[in-house]
Parts: structure tokens; sequence; C-alpha cells
């Protein structure tokens, strides 16, 4: 069983303003970066989190549906 890394960051967001992640690879090669969402009449709350593919490997093998995507796998575990 590999190593189930899971971590989240959350944080409020105190007003408008533009909600954005970013991916800076170590190789050197281009970032890639999205836009979550614009803020406009006021802030909210913002999550971000991660796995790695080992571990979506792992759940997949586990989980009922062979294309199982490894995000919804692990949303459902932890909400149970």
């Amino acid at each position: 069983m590999p190593l189930f890394q899971y971590k989240a960051t959350d944080f409020v967001v105190p007003g408008t303003g533009k909600l954005e992640i970013k991916f800076t690879p170590d190789n050197g090669g281009e970032p890639m970066e999205y836009t979550v969402f614009q803020f406009e009449n006021s802030g909210g709350v913002a999550l971000a989190m991660y796995n790695t593919d080992e571990v979506c490997e792992w759940i997949g093998f586990f989980s009922l549906s062979k294309n199982a995507n490894c995000m919804y796998t692990i949303v459902i575990i932890i909400w149970l």
C-alpha cells in the first residue's frame, strides 16, 4: 500500500478578486496556470488539494470502476 499523501490548503477569501492555481515543473518546462474563479460581488472560501499518481492507481484498483476518477474516489472515501 502506498503512503496515502493527502493535503489541502483552505482559506477565507476576504473580498473580490481572482482565484488562481499554478504548477511549476522542476524540469524547467512551461508552468501551468489556471483561473479558478473570479469573486465579483464578495469573497468566499477557497480550497486546493493534491494526491499522487501512485495513490490514485492504488485507489482505482480497489474501486468498482476500472476507469475510476481518483478525485471522486478520494472524496467518496473521505465523505464516508
